[in-house]
């Protein structure tokens, strides 16, 4: 019988540092939204968020445009598109 080493199997949806802590933000240019069972994931240059699935149509209406998405009592979207930053 022949065993193979290999890497111990890691869900890239599933780390806890995929999801906004209790006011957290989220900024950047949304780039993909994927839908999951129960969550969507928010694609960034910079990474990617689980957000709950029922924001998935909403974000999916900003790719392609600059977006904050907060947590704060609750998820909060807000298109940047246009926005000065400073």
């Amino acid at each position: 019988m022949v065993f193979y080493s290999c890497a111990e199997y890691k869900s890239l949806l599933e780390p806890a540092s995929n999801r906004l802590k209790e006011n957290g933000e989220a900024v950047g240019d949304l780039l993909q939204v994927e839908g999951g069972e129960g969550f969507a994931v928010a694609k960034f240059s910079w990474g990617s968020i689980l957000v709950p699935s029922e924001f998935a149509n909403e974000l999916r209406e900003l790719v392609g445009k600059r977006v904050s998405i907060l947590k704060m009592s609750g998820i909060h979207v807000r298109d940047l598109t246009g926005v000065d930053n400073g």
